[in-house]
């Protein structure tokens, strides 16, 4: 038998004659005002949908459909607008360089980090090589990044932004990045 006809090529899909189809009951709940009306004053004083979903006892699904039936734009999801915020302001996603932080999103001196960074720029311009650096910064018990005692890969990373010139350090502290 091929699928949809019956033998004598009826067209019709082969369905017992004795089971009927059984009608669709469609169940339509009455819209209550007040809860949209709720929904909406407080999706617009700023409470997010998940939010007002556990405060009125229903889904997300039923807050995001009343915002649209009252012809609301939602707002973008909180960690687009962190993320574009924070592009914005200058911070990304990797830490600065040794000596450096963010503060407010912008990169400033850490005042912990850069008197380390500028005892290694004098040391490195001064000739002396990356091993002697390192002997002399954990011999003044000076703590790396992590507060852990300096390797020899961690200073190297440092003196090579110095020779490639991507960090500029100049007497009294000024600096500059390239």
């Amino acid at each position: 038998m091929i699928f949809g006809l019956r033998k004598n090529g009826d067209p019709r899909f082969p369905i017992s004659e004795r089971l009927y189809p059984i009608d669709t009951i469609k169940i339509f709940f009455k819209e209550d005002p007040l809860i949209s009306q709720k929904v909406i004053e407080s999706y617009q004083n700023g409470q997010s949908i998940a939010d007002i979903a556990k405060l009125i006892g229903r889904s997300k699904s039923f807050v995001r459909l009343r915002l649209e039936r009252a012809g609301i734009e939602p707002r973008e999801k909180l960690s687009q607008a962190t993320h574009v915020r924070q592009i914005k302001r200058g911070k990304q996603g990797a830490r600065p360089y040794y000596g450096f932080c963010y503060l407010e999103g912008e990169i400033v001196k850490d005042p912990r980090e850069f008197p380390t960074l500028v005892l290694i720029h004098e040391r490195w311009a001064s000739k002396k090589t990356t091993h002697e650096i390192v002997k002399e910064l954990n011999r003044k018990a000076i703590p790396s990044r992590k507060g852990k005692s300096w390797s020899w890969a961690a200073l190297q990373n440092i003196v090579t932004r110095f020779e490639e010139g991507h960090l500029k350090i100049s007497k009294g502290g000024k600096y500059e990045f390239r």
